[in-house]
């Protein structure tokens, strides 16, 4: 027996390199690495045997914050980062891309041609949060995979991708998968840097895609499509699976689901079942030829005016595609109601949130058995805490230019698109800083029991991205906001990191005496920023750390035996 407990430890030491995990790099993050940016972390191992054979695995640390100076781009290699496991840290590492020489950051987390990239547990922002003038260099996208390669793939689970002008992830060159579970897309498009037309989620171009598969993800904030593949000359989608996803607060400004061609053979899977889509076309169908335009893959035309007739999922004709499209579920919000009920000239044609097929798909399920018109179906429900609906950007784009509007345009860098000060701009939506979508997002759907009953799946799972849990009953739905906080609740700050200032959101549900106070890791008060009695609802404070030194500090919330507390870093 005492010859086994040595024999074993040093037939595993020998072992060990057959291993997967001997190949994993653990990264110290931006500060305790001694302030070395990402990239340059990664390019010191680029002649490691590891990185050459495609077997590295970069692990970056939970809480940690990573901050990219220039983008990763590697032909035909392939990168591939995950969190660690275990970890005392609350949430997965962040990678800010952050500002160059230029002022900009770069454009792209990861440029790949030919490689392969591989994504879990993490959280990436596509500028550098804590300074809000960032914003105003917000560049193109975080993942392509480029024309001078073929044959890449993209794997994400687990990960909060937000913040681009342009598309999260973009395929220039043919690729062979594109597979995103469990993931989180946010704040996809900039008017400040670029125009309508941008703003997506994937950007398929208009190359051959052997695999498309996008299952358990939530969208948030759109200005276009959820997916690109517009006018498709080089090659189809061969395989294309969109499953319970939730879409909330989209423009849709060139559609939906754009998917140009697709597998015209019938061997392919084209599948679209099983989504939640709250206000996905929140400018609803308009005969507006700027938007029109890009809706063109189909070849069918709108009768008012002759031009591309809007639809939310679009392909070219093709009575070959095998399609399955069923049990999706989408709902008006009362705020996006009011957007589609604008009138004219300030609002859309078509008081409708537009036809979800084209005439050719609907012909082609009819023929294949199923019923077109419960392909999408409207249920009266909400999603439990999301950003508002732009509606003040709804208003500004159809306004004339003579009133400050957009008047229907496309303009990139539009000067009636104003900022009111660095970072903040006049009809930008919601913006939500990356801790948001880790903690605070709830897309859990909230409807009655009658609807809930009602929106049946094709595999018995809730509608939508299933993380969010089974539906909320409520007796009555209304838009966000107009309710009383139910519970205590203390939000993560945002920004986070900071420097200096930031802010904190907590909620009361009834009028109670509440403490709010901030101290630093040896349990030391540095500041009290509430101590009064407060009234039911949600609460902003601004806590400035510009006399306080670099480092984490805690925050807690108190009232009664009720007791908050989260982490905020300062970071100068």
């Amino acid at each position: 027996m005492l010859k086994l407990r040595y024999i074993l430890p040093a037939l595993l030491v020998l072992l060990t390199p057959l291993f997967v995990f001997a190949q994993d790099l653990v990264l110290d993050d931006y500060t305790t690495s001694g302030n070395q940016y990402l990239n340059t972390l990664i390019f010191q191992d680029t002649s490691s045997t590891p990185f050459q054979n495609g077997t590295r695995v970069y692990v970056l640390k939970k809480d940690g914050v990573y901050l990219l100076n220039a983008q990763l781009a590697f032909a035909g290699k392939t990168l591939n980062f995950r969190a660690e496991y275990g970890g005392t840290g609350h949430y997965d590492p962040t990678v800010f891309l952050y500002p160059g020489s230029n002022g900009n950051p770069p454009g792209e987390f990861a440029n790949l041609a030919g490689g392969k990239l591989y994504l879990k547990h993490i959280m990436i922002s596509g500028y550098y949060e804590p300074v809000d003038s960032n914003l105003d260099h917000l560049q193109g996208g975080l993942i392509d995979l480029n024309t001078s390669g073929s044959g890449g793939s993209v794997y994400i689970d687990s990960c909060i991708l937000k913040s681009v002008n342009g598309n999260l992830i973009r395929t220039d060159g043919q690729a062979h998968v594109i597979k995103v579970t469990n993931t989180i897309f946010g704040d996809m498009g900039f008017e400040g840097t670029s125009n309508f037309g941008a703003g997506k989620g994937i950007d398929l171009r208009n190359v051959q895609i052997d695999t498309c598969d996008i299952e358990n993800c939530t969208f948030v904030n759109l200005q276009d499509r959820v997916v690109r593949h517009y006018q498709s000359t080089k090659g189809p989608i061969l395989n294309f699976i969109f499953n319970h996803n939730t879409v909330v607060n989209s423009l849709s400004y060139h559609g939906f689901l754009s998917l140009g061609r697709v597998d015209s053979t019938g061997n392919g899977t084209l599948r679209i079942t099983n989504n939640m889509l709250v206000d996905h076309f929140a400018l609803g169908a308009d005969t507006a030829y700027i938007r029109q335009v890009e809706f063109s893959d189909p070849g069918e035309l709108d009768s008012i005016n002759g031009q591309p007739r809007m639809a939310w999922v679009l392909t070219n004709k093709n009575l070959a595609a095998n399609w399955n499209i069923q049990d999706n579920y989408f709902a008006v919000s009362d705020s996006g109601q009011v957007m589609l009920n604008l009138p004219l000239p300030n609002g859309p044609y078509y008081h409708s949130e537009g036809p979800w097929l084209t005439y050719a798909m609907n012909t082609l399920l009819s023929s294949q058995g199923f019923d077109t018109t419960k392909t999408f179906k409207q249920v009266t429900a909400k999603l439990n805490n999301t950003p508002p609906l732009m509606t003040k950007l709804i208003r500004w784009i159809y306004a004339p230019r003579s009133q400050g509007g957009d008047d229907k345009q496309k303009n990139g860098n539009d000067p009636n698109f104003t900022r009111d000060s660095p970072g903040h701009w006049t009809y930008d939506f919601n913006r939500k800083p990356v801790e948001y979508y880790f903690d605070t997002l709830n897309c859990n759907i909230a409807a009655s029991t009658s609807t809930i009953a009602a929106m049946t799946t094709t595999d018995g799972k809730v509608a939508g991205d299933t993380r969010w849990g089974a539906p909320t009953v409520v007796t009555s739905v209304a838009d966000n906001g107009s309710q009383l906080p139910k519970e205590f609740s203390l939000s993560q700050n945002y920004p986070n990191p900071f420097n200096p200032s930031t802010n904190v959101v907590f909620s009361v549900p009834k009028e109670a005496k509440v403490k709010l106070e901030v101290f630093d890791l040896l349990g030391r008060r540095v500041a009290t920023l509430v101590n009064e009695t407060k009234a039911a609802g949600e609460y902003t404070v601004s806590f400035d750390g510009a006399n306080l030194s670099s480092g984490m500090y805690i925050y807690r919330l108190s009232s009664g035996s009720v007791t908050f507390t989260k982490k905020m870093l300062l970071m100068k």
